[in-house]
């Protein structure tokens, strides 16, 4: 038995803003801490949830978080008020265009596929614009959601004290395909840096270099994963030993084409 939501109608939108930028979404954390949260709220009823994620959700994605938890958190729900014994388990995997979860029970074998519990988990994902597909095979029930969740572009904050030089670095990082944030001031760069994970964050060395040292030990600090540049011209001189302790990924000497960038976050 199957009974299946229409698909979404929807299309990957560009991020250009910060309005946008906030909508950048780790779907790994957001599915664990839910799933956190609904095991301490299911306890006592004695339905153990098992959680599979992939690494791939690592990856930013295109989603309001708060909507991505609301859905994740109905199918997980609706089996979990089904299940008779075994609990609940969870895998979660994701394509570059969307994401998928699959919540699986024991169920009473005479569910109906129509059941009340059913029928609004369907309801809620049509109206997260998500697919939900339901199916029930003697006592297993399998509810498959699909969240339209493109991968978002690889974001970069760039710390460039030159008016000009920052212009046209913004400009060809945009052109190459990369969402920029841009920032002189150390206030103003650790308020992006709380705002969420980069895939690279550029420093020009123009600052003081105390400066740069500090911003580049709080980027490594609070984003492990993300590559930290430091962009200095052909003619500065840069104290390797010092930049390797401040945690810096590596030294870029201007000028730089965006495709190198690209090549060296991907590596």
């Amino acid at each position: 038995m199957a009974s299946r939501a229409p698909p979404p109608d929807s299309e990957a939108a560009e991020f250009a803003d910060r309005k946008d930028a906030a909508c950048r979404c780790d779907l790994h954390q957001v599915f664990d801490r839910t799933t956190t949260s609904l095991v301490e709220s299911l306890d006592g009823q004695n339905t153990p949830i098992s959680l599979n994620l992939c690494p791939e959700l690592r990856a930013p994605r295109l989603i309001a978080p708060q909507a991505a938890a609301d859905l994740f958190r109905t199918v997980v729900l609706a089996a979990a008020a089904l299940s008779c014994r075994g609990g609940v388990t969870i895998l979660a995997d994701g394509v570059s265009t969307e994401v998928s979860v699959a919540a699986g029970a024991i169920v009473d074998s005479s569910t109906p596929i129509d059941h009340p519990v059913l029928r609004l988990a369907a309801a809620t994902a049509r109206d997260g614009e998500a697919e939900l597909t339901i199916r029930i095979a003697g006592d297993r029930l399998t509810l498959s959601l699909i969240i339209p969740a493109p991968l978002a572009p690889p974001s970069v904050l760039l710390v460039e004290k030159d008016e000009l030089q920052r212009a046209q670095l913004h400009a060809a990082l945009l052109a190459a395909g990369f969402t920029v944030e841009s920032a002189t001031g150390a206030e103003a760069v650790l308020r992006l840096l709380a705002s969420g994970p980069y895939a690279a964050v550029l420093i020009d060395l123009q600052e003081r270099e105390a400066d740069a040292l500090a911003l580049a030990r709080t980027a490594r600090g609070a984003h492990p994963d993300t590559a930290v540049f430091a962009l200095a011209s052909e003619s500065a001189a840069a104290c390797r030993h010092d930049l390797d302790r401040a945690g810096f990924t590596r030294l870029i000497r201007k000028p730089f084409s965006a495709e190198r960038l690209r090549a060296l976050i991907g590596r």
